[in-house]
Formats: structure tokens, sequence, C-alpha cells
């Protein structure tokens, strides 16, 4: 069974690859199963509740997704300030980056398995799912729309690599989302531990087919399509 979140874009999304460095960072279409499960975790944190153990239950869960209809990419350089090379020299250098902004355009869907919770804990999470209040980079700002159950998920879902649906054809792109790994332990995602989130251990990259089509673009923009429904 999978439990659906269904949330309104209210602002520009922007949540880069992980495989982008920082000066060429290229956006996702939609968030990452990771940044899904910490916003959870934070969200149960500000609630006031034990955010350790909801990072127990859903650190495993598989999550899927539901792009939004329409998505326009603005490409943009911007002004950054990055740490000189030589950290011995004060302040921040003045350099240019480039970076993708994302105009999402129909309600993105977050999709949940939850085949193995108990009935509390389906429950919890359906509240924290409603609290969450933006994906990606802070500021990418999402509206709670509402919460439904199905059993299995339509063509309009993302799907791994590997899986049954794993048919590529010309209605769907592959990008790179990160997820927790086999071996993530709470102290690694902490920002607050000493502990570091180890690449392959607490943080996997997985390549995931996203069911959209390219159908505009130039040097300054790229349109997609949600291919499935």
């Amino acid at each position: 069974m999978w439990l659906l979140a269904e949330y309104a874009p209210t602002a520009l999304f922007s949540l880069k690859s992980s495989m982008a460095t920082s000066s060429g960072a290229r956006s996702n279409l939609c968030p990452t199963m990771y940044a899904v499960k910490m916003a959870l975790i934070a969200a149960a944190f500000e609630a006031g509740e034990d955010g350790e153990h909801v990072f127990e239950v859903v650190k495993s869960l598989p999550i899927r997704f539901r792009p939004a209809k329409w998505a326009v990419i603005n490409n943009a350089f911007v002004k950054v300030q990055r740490q000189p090379h030589d950290r011995s020299q004060p302040g921040f250098q003045a350099t240019v980056g480039y970076r993708e902004y994302v105009h999402l355009q129909g309600n993105l869907t977050v999709a949940v398995r939850v085949e193995g919770l108990r009935d509390c804990e389906v429950e919890r999470l359906g509240l924290l799912l409603k609290v969450v209040s933006y994906l990606g980079k802070r500021g990418g700002f999402m509206q709670f729309q509402g919460l439904s159950c199905v059993g299995e998920l339509g063509a309009g879902f993302t799907y791994l690599l590997g899986e049954e649906r794993a048919q590529l054809g010309a209605d769907v792109i592959v990008q790179f989302l990160d997820d927790f790994g086999p071996g993530v332990t709470f102290a690694a995602i902490n920002s607050y531990s000493e502990a570091t989130a180890r690449l392959g251990r607490d943080r996997v990259i997985v390549p995931v087919a996203l069911p959209c089509r390219l159908r505009a673009s130039s040097r300054t923009y790229s349109l997609y399509e949600r291919t499935g429904e």
C-alpha cells in the first residue's frame, strides 16, 4: 500500500543534483527520497516529537514521486560568495555560479510505501506529511493539498532502474536522486553530530526514471511535460 501526499508548489523549486558541483548546480525536476525523509524528521522535531524514532520508521521506506504536469527550468548565472582555496585568507571571494530554478505547474505527489508499518505509524506519518511546508532547498515552499492511499502506483510515478517497469522509452528521462543508504545512522544525518555521512553507507545515489519529456528548450530555459497520469 502506498500513502500519497499531494502538494501545490507555491514558489520556485530548486534542488541541485547530488552529482553537481558548487559552481554548476543543475536542479532535479522533483525532490529526492533523501530530502523527503529529512523533511519528515525535521517536521517531527518542530512538533516537539522524537525525531530519532521517526528516523527509524522512515529510513528504509521506498518513496516515489508523481512530478508536476509542467516544469520550466530557468537557466541563470548568479554571483556567489565562496571560501578561498587558501583557508588562511579571511572572508569570501566573489565568483559566478550556474543555477537552475524550476517553475512547477500542477501538483506534486509524494508516494510512501507503508507496508509493514503499524497503523499508528501510518497515521503519524500521514500527520507529518501534512505539516511539511517545503521540499528541496529552503524556500521551495509547498502547500499540502490532500492525503490518500492506493494499492499500486500509476504510470505517472517515478521508478527505479532495475524494477519491472524499467523499459526506457522516448518519454522518460533519468535523473540521479539520493536516498538513505542501507547502513545509515541517525548520527550521520544529524547536523549537530560530529559524525559525517558516508557515501555508499549513509547516503546512496540512485538512478530514477521520471515519466517526463522535453517539449521545448533554448539557451535560457527548458520545458518538460509529465507523460503519465
